[in-house]
């Protein structure tokens, strides 16, 4: 898998995951919708964008995981101050808006690792 494949994996899988977030959350819950439910997608949209250019970049298979690692850690560390900055701006949806953020990164999960293995196989032949 190249960098374009995965940047366009996640960009589907983000928008899919959007897609669904905006029919369940107006379907069934239709008090709880606010504006952070596009900020969220974005936020990944752009960290994925910007992980893709360092993971892709002359990647060694026994640097693979350790950049992966890196990677990882650093989403989770902007993933705190975006909640953060988040909750300090929008005080009344935080609560939907960190439910939707966990979702999202739940989701996300399992084409985030379809991604790396893809790579990790593309690398190690």
């Amino acid at each position: 898998m190249n960098r374009a494949k995965y940047i366009s994996l996640m960009t589907v899988a983000i928008a899919v995951i959007a897609i669904g977030m905006e029919f369940v959350m107006k379907r069934f819950f239709p008090s709880v919708t606010s504006f952070g439910y596009l900020i969220v997608p974005l936020f990944y949209w752009l960290f994925y964008a910007l992980s893709a250019i360092f993971l892709f970049r002359n990647c060694k298979p026994g640097q693979l995981v350790k950049i992966h690692m890196v990677i990882k850690g650093l989403k989770m560390i902007l993933s705190l101050f975006f909640l953060l900055i988040i909750s300090l701006v929008m005080r009344s949806d935080v609560v939907a808006v960190i439910v939707n953020f966990l979702v999202y990164s739940t989701l996300l999960l399992v084409p985030e690792s379809y991604g790396f293995i893809s790579l990790k196989k593309r690398i190690q032949s």
